[in-house]
Order: C-alpha cells, then structure tokens, then sequence
C-alpha cells in the first residue's frame, strides 16, 4: 500500500460499465472498483465514461471517495482519432496521478502518470476465427500489444493469461503480476416460489437439465454442446438442454442446428438473464457444461463451483488452473469425448458427489482479495 501521507487522485476507465447487459469484463471491473473504494478511504477516485448518448442513468452506482466524469464525445470517432493522435492526455483531464485500465481500451496517458491494466485474455491472438471481422478491426485498433508496453504494470488475470502476454507480445514477465477474479459468496435468499416461477418461466424442472451459461459466440463452443447433447439426448430422455445468455455473434448457426436435430422441445434458449435468474439456473441445474475453446479465467466455472454443480469443462487454457480436478476436463475440439462425459456425468450419482466434494476444497478468492491486490499494485 502507499506509505507517504499524500492524497493521491487515481482514474480508472470505467468505459467498460456503459454496456446495459453486462457479462465478464464488466462484471470484473464493476467488482473490482466497489471493492477498491471501500479499501481506501483515503485517496480521490475519478471514474472516466464517455459515450455520445446520455448514459447517466444506467451507470452503477458506486460508494467512496468518487468523482464521476461523464463526457459525451463520439465513441467511434475518438478511437480512430486517439489511435492517430493521442491527445488529450485523460491523467490531465482528470488531473491524475495513478490511472487503472480493467480492459484494454485505447486511452492517450501521460508518461508520467503511473498506470496499471488488466489483460482478461489474448485468445483473439490465438484464433481470429472465433471472433467477427468487427471484433478483429476493435482488436486491431485498440491494440493491446502497444498497451502492455505503456503500461507500468499489467494484471493478468491467470497464470495462462500471463504465459500468453509473455510468448506472443514479448513482455517481461516480471512485468505482469496475476490476480485472480473474485467469487462471491452464495447466499439462498430466495423463496422457493420465486424459484419454481423461474423454471416454469423456461419449462425446465429442478435438477432435470444441463446448463451453458456465457454469451452465445463462437469461442465459448455452443455448437459443440449441441452436436454432443444431440449424440447422447436420446439416453438421457430426462434431461434438457438450457442454453443461457445473450446472442454474440454468428448465434444463427446455433439455432440452425438446433432445427437439424429436430431438439426444439429438448433444448431451451433464455437469451440474457439477470441475476436472479442466473442465480436460480445455477442453483437447480443438474450438471454445467463449459467447454469454451479458449477462456483467460473462465467466471462461470467457480459460479458452478459456488452452487456446488458438477461440471465439465475443458482441458485447455485457464480452465485446468482455475477448476483443478474439480471438473471433467475434455478436448473442447473432441465431441464424442464431451458427449460421454455428458453421458458419465448424467449416469453416475457417485462422480457428481466427488465432483462436489473436490470442488468444495477449492479455497474461494473474494473480490475483496482481488482489489487488496490490484490496489498494491496501483500504489506501490
């Protein structure tokens, strides 16, 4: 922590919380700050938004020490422009000393000003075909290769996600310090009337389906769940399909192959759910499957862990370090090794309790732990 007496103001891009339906990286940084702010009373905090449209009423609202700065220039014409011209300098805007970044989003900084950034993953690196050619353009525009290398310091939120910084952009290692997601704790506050409403919401019965949760896109391997359930469906008459989250990109093919197998009745799609909802799913899904091709860490995988659902999952990336043998690991590339996963996890009452039981030895990181942390990081 900072040990001279100087009340320092710090920014932190908070561009990544405008999204209306937040998913992962939103959902970071939104933990990440409340934490933050509730750790250090003494420093000044300025969060950083920008967006053509009014956006002030659909922000979080964050309590602290908090300065909130909402600017309303054009989002599309000021990272072209920042990536031509890196002017103004937002530590100078903001009148800074420490800035964080929780997503690399393309910002002009100062030299002066120390900054952090978080690198969630480089899977778009890896693997261009799991991302729109939009996707690859924003990539390619906000270029995070040249973000490492301005920053002070970069937070990997893994091991696998440091080892990727290091190999494909050269960076020092000593460089990039992991920090891992928070958990939060799971609290059964809800009546068993609000849970039943949901179920029947999606006509699925407690502990009578298989559950995806993530957004639908082509890097978290949907089509695989689907071609595998289809494989297997038929001898586990009892169990459907939940697929859960907001549409991606190239969703289309999902719901195509869903026609082809002619699993309308098997398979449900409930688009984005809010928290409740999530919660709900979590808690009454028989097992939950997330065999994503590439993840930096993979949140929906302790979500599981924390409602004590047996999962599956894949033997790649991140997903090995955060799970352990907490999981069945499987080839995501492989669809006959996750139908009979499928098939092993449904059958056997046995490997669902040691699943449990090993999962529940996994020490849970609080988001508390991540922002004590990051927050070293920044002050140090």
């Amino acid at each position: 922590m900072n040990k001279e007496n100087k009340i320092l103001r710090i920014g932190i891009d908070g561009r990544v919380l405008q999204d209306p339906k937040p998913s992962g990286i939103p959902q970071y940084a939104a933990n990440v700050i409340k934490e933050i702010l509730k750790l250090d009373q003494k420093n000044r905090y300025v969060l950083f938004y920008n967006s053509f449209r009014k956006i002030e009423q659909n922000l979080p609202k964050f309590e602290g020490n908090l300065e909130v700065r909402v600017y309303h220039w054009p989002n599309k014409f000021l990272e072209w422009f920042w990536k031509i011209i890196p002017y103004p300098k937002i530590d100078k805007v903001l009148r800074v000393d420490a800035f964080f970044s929780p997503h690399f989003i393309n910002i002009p900084l100062s030299k002066e000003v120390k900054k952090a950034v978080t690198i969630h993953d480089l899977s778009f690196i890896k693997d261009k075909r799991y991302f729109s050619w939009r996707k690859n353009l924003w990539h390619w525009q906000m270029n995070p290769k040249v973000a490492c290398k301005n920053f002070d310091k970069i937070i990997a939120v893994s091991e696998a996600t440091k080892k990727d910084i290091s190999n494909l952009y050269k960076i020092n290692k000593n460089k990039v310090e992991v920090v891992y997601n928070g958990e939060r704790k799971m609290i059964d506050f809800f009546e068993e009337e609000k849970s039943t409403a949901i179920l029947n919401k999606f006509k699925i019965a407690k502990k009578r389906y298989l559950l995806f949760l993530a957004t639908l896109e082509p890097r978290k391997n949907v089509e695989g769940i689907i071609d595998a359930y289809a494989m297997i469906n038929n001898q586990i008459p009892d169990l459907k399909l939940v697929i859960a989250g907001k549409k991606g990109w190239l969703f289309k093919n999902i719901f195509k192959k869903v026609k082809k197998y002619n699993l309308e009745q098997k398979i449900i799609f409930t688009d984005f759910v809010n928290e409740e909802e999530k919660y709900i799913l979590f808690k009454n899904a028989h097992s939950f499957l997330f065999p994503s091709f590439c993840e930096g860490f993979g949140i929906p995988i302790l979500e599981a862990k924390n409602h004590s659902v047996p999962i599956i999952t894949s033997s790649t990336s991140s997903m090995p370090e955060i799970i352990k043998d907490a999981a069945i690991l499987v080839n995501p590339h492989n669809i006959n090794d996750l139908a009979q996963a499928i098939l092993k996890i449904s059958k056997s009452g046995l490997l669902r309790s040691i699943l449990k039981d090993k999962a529940s030895q996994i020490p849970q990181n609080s988001w508390r732990d991540c922002a004590i942390k990051t927050l070293d990081i920044l002050l140090s």
